[in-house]
């Protein structure tokens, strides 16, 4: 019994490995000329020294309309979450997505409803099919509510990224 229950251990361990993702991983892409992040990525990769110093910049510039955060955060996001496809490469990326951030961290949004993948320039990231989110341009935000999409943000915002995120959240539609 005791042989048994240590194969099981083994075994669910081996099974967690196979299939754990290696977060925030820095590659250099010959193609840039330079290290991105490729693949699942969370905010810690941005404090990477190789990525740090445009995050940073770009969050502290960024300002939020404070009005609409207040309306952003009155709305019931338990049934919320956003899949944000990105390059560290892009300059559009190097702008949206510290806004992205700052929206999220004023409004109390759960990182832990946000799931990150980086891309190389062809759009792709090894060992991640993202084949299935049509992506074409980076950054793409993507809005779901009980698992079904409900709307995008591509490249920049029309309006701002708190506003486009409210209308989305509110209205269904930037």
């Amino acid at each position: 019994m005791k042989r048994n229950i240590i194969s099981i251990l083994v075994l669910m361990l081996l099974i967690v490995q196979n299939y754990a993702q290696e977060f925030n991983q820095v590659v250099y892409s010959e193609r840039t000329n330079s290290n991105i992040l490729l693949g699942y990525c969370n905010r810690d990769g941005f404090a990477h020294e190789e990525f740090q110093g445009w995050f940073d910049a770009a969050y502290e510039a960024y300002n939020t309309n404070k009005e609409i955060i207040e309306k952003l955060t009155s709305l019931n996001t338990d049934n919320i979450i956003i899949k944000v496809v990105l390059g560290t490469w892009c300059s559009d990326s190097r702008r949206e997505v510290p806004a992205f951030y700052k929206v999220m961290d004023e409004t109390g949004f759960s990182e832990k409803k946000i799931t990150i993948i980086c891309v190389n320039r062809l759009k792709k990231s090894p060992g991640i099919d993202i084949s299935e989110l049509k992506i074409n341009f980076v950054p793409t935000f993507i809005i779901y509510r009980s698992g079904k999409e409900i709307g995008r943000i591509i490249e920049s915002p029309v309006n701002s990224m708190e506003e486009d995120l409210y209308n989305l959240l509110s209205l269904g539609k930037p």
